[in-house]
């Protein structure tokens, strides 16, 4: 008899049934050995790991409340025209220092200001040591470099306190610290002022030296000496060539020689080359 394959089919199903059987068993056995694990590893992680507290939520506002923001930088001619909202605030200022006979001032050009107007100068009546230092910096506007005038950048509050005496101002600007005290530069045109600081073009010569470039006006029947007390510090001006300088004078003196005869002598200090 020719055997027939209907016979194959029985056996496989048996095996696969066999094999499904058997893996299903060991897939049971691995699962509770896990289990069984798990009950004996658990109470050990428990008593050893500590338990983490709760995650806080930032807050950057309270972050950053132990900061203070920078003063602002205001146009001085802004803070005449508003000082209602600058009362009693600290901002940086630029402006022009003034020493008066009388008291300091700071002013602006571009806007000027009656004498009912003015912003006197002042200082906190408490002042650690540091800032009195700093202070002690406005001196050097009264000296003969400066002319009683200075281009400063400063720190401090305007008051709504006036005064009207000897010292007469409608606000006061109290100083609390001193960034910058620069002269104040005029553009030279033929004329010179003591205590006044210029901008100028000048020409070397080894025979003639230093001279300004136009030369200054004289007056009749005087002649004219310009002594530059530090010329010895820049070496670059004792070579033939044309340069801009800037250079404050110190002094303007005039003395009559003979009848019709005067002598002028200036002190000037140059300052830098630009």
């Amino acid at each position: 008899m020719t055997p027939t394959l209907r016979t194959n089919g029985p056996l496989q199903n048996h095996a696969s049934v066999s094999f499904l059987s058997m893996h299903s068993q060991q897939a049971s056995a691995a699962g509770r050995t896990l289990f069984c694990l798990a009950l004996l590893v658990l109470p050990v992680l428990s008593q050893r790991l500590p338990i983490l507290p709760r995650a806080t939520p930032l807050n950057f506002g309270e972050a950053y409340a132990g900061v203070t923001p920078a003063p602002p930088t205001i146009e001085f001619c802004e803070m005449v025209s508003h000082p209602e909202r600058y009362f009693d605030k600290q901002v940086r200022l630029v402006a022009q220092y003034q020493i008066a006979a009388e008291g300091s001032y700071l002013v602006d050009e571009r806007c000027p200001l009656s004498h009912d107007q003015q912003i006197g100068v002042g200082s906190p009546e408490v002042l650690d040591e540091k800032q009195r230092a700093r202070l002690n910096a406005l001196r050097t506007i009264s000296s003969h470099e400066y002319g009683g005038r200075a281009m400063v950048t400063v720190l401090g509050m305007l008051r709504n306190i006036s005064r009207h005496d000897f010292v007469w101002y409608q606000y006061r600007f109290d100083i609390l610290e001193v960034e910058k005290i620069e002269p104040v530069i005029s553009a030279y045109e033929g004329e010179l002022q003591a205590g006044m600081t210029y901008r100028a073009p000048v020409n070397s010569d080894r025979d003639l030296g230093l001279s300004l470039t136009p030369a200054p006006r004289i007056s009749e029947h005087h002649a004219m000496r310009i002594n530059w007390i530090n010329l010895h510090k820049f070496p670059e001006l004792s070579k033939a060539g044309k340069h801009r300088i800037l250079f404050t004078v110190l002094s303007d003196e005039i003395k009559q020689m003979t009848e019709r005869r005067w002598n002028r002598s200036l002190r000037c200090k140059i300052l830098r080359i630009e």
